[in-house]
This record gives C-alpha cells, structure tokens and sequence, in this order.
C-alpha cells in the first residue's frame, strides 16, 4: 500500500483530462468520497462520472441508467487552496503538537480550518454515538 497526499472530504482539483464537453473534468474542483490507497487512486464527488444501465433486480425495484463517479488516479489531483484559488501543492509542518498542511504556493496555513474540521467531525461522531445508544437503550 502507498501513502495518498488527499483525504476523505478534502477539496480537490482535478489536473488531466477532457477540458471541453459535457463530460469535462480538467480544471474542476470536488469533494473527495472516497480514497482507496491499495488502488492509489480517489474518487470525488460529482466529476468523472459514468452512466450505468442497470437491470431491476426484482419486480418492485426499478432500473434505469444511473451517473455514479468513477476512481481517479491520485497522482491526477491536487489540493485546493483557499487563498490561491487553484489546485496546489502542500507542506506539512507542526503547530501545537499538530502536524498540518500548509499551501507551498502562498506560504499561507490554513490551521483554525484544518483544526475546526477535525473538531467538526469529531463531534459529529460523538452525536451519532450518543444517539444510537439512547436508540438501543430506548428499545431494550
């Protein structure tokens, strides 16, 4: 397994592919899904899609053709800085016992929203541990 520079709900910029039609990639920025380290490669949210016809499985089910993202390649992406506006490369430094990525572009830092995500995530979690204990303790 290789190490990937993105992580999960990160925004992105894709650097390669078509840049004119209805299915243009090049140059668009997304939020990172899903990121398969095995594979190398990351799938972001509404680029790079394609159109799946599928069979109803049973009779209340209903097909269709569906739009679902496929895997980009990691090394075709690149971190979206606030500040600069584009896709850029980053640095990792430590702030208060905290590593944290910063832009290599404008030297800036982006700690409080690097540190207000993680927080923000982290008490999501805690929410919906909270609430799935008083689902099960309010049935049992």
């Amino acid at each position: 397994m290789s190490k990937i520079h993105v992580k999960k709900g990160d925004q992105v910029v894709v650097t390669v592919g078509r840049s004119d039609g209805d299915n243009a990639v090049k140059g668009k920025k997304g939020k990172v899904l899903l990121v398969n380290p095995s594979d190398n490669t990351v799938v972001v949210d509404g680029l790079n899609l394609v159109k799946k016809h599928r069979k109803p499985r049973s009779a209340r089910e209903q097909g269709g053709i569906l739009s679902r993202p496929r895997p980009i390649d990691a090394s075709n992406v690149l971190l979206y800085c606030d500040v600069c506006k584009t896709g850029v490369r980053y640095g990792v430094k430590e702030v208060d016992g905290r590593k944290v990525r910063y832009c290599k572009k404008c030297a800036k830092n982006n700690v409080e929203t690097v540190l207000e995500y993680k927080d923000a995530v982290k008490a999501e979690k805690k929410i919906v541990r909270r609430s799935s204990k008083k689902a099960t303790t309010a049935k049992g």
